[in-house]
């Protein structure tokens, strides 16, 4: 008999912490389960919120690649050569300009020479 008891007392001993366990549990089931559904709802919305962005983004693209096909391409290579060709043509014109301020000035010397009363007068503001 006494053995019974012990066993019976050990079985219901078993069975309060199981009890008690399960109460813990749902303790910490009740003060975690808002907790839970908050962060839950939150991930459920960011991905919603990614979900929209994705689609935007797409929507973006697509309407940058038609503006992207309406513009006109620009040249730069042939409005580079028209830019090499003027300064090429202004560089002419310099030389060109030289040499008809350096004849000028021969010219200048070679009256001075002849006339030194011409010099002496400068430039006539007729």
């Amino acid at each position: 008999p006494g053995t019974i008891g012990l066993g019976h007392s050990a079985s219901y001993m078993a069975d309060a912490q199981t009890q008690a366990e399960g109460e813990l549990v749902k303790a910490i089931e009740s003060i975690l389960a808002p907790a839970v559904q908050e962060h839950e709802q939150a991930i459920v919305q960011v991905i919603d919120s990614q979900v929209a962005l994705a689609s935007a983004m797409d929507q973006l693209s697509l309407k940058l690649q038609e503006l992207s096909a309406q513009v006109p391409t620009y040249d730069v290579s042939r409005q580079t050569t028209k830019l090499v060709a003027l300064r090429q043509r202004v560089a002419a014109l310099s030389v060109l300009l030289a040499g008809v301020q350096e004849r000028m000035d021969r010219m200048q010397a070679m009256a001075g020479k002849a006339n030194p009363s011409l010099l002496a007068a400068g430039p006539s503001t007729s």
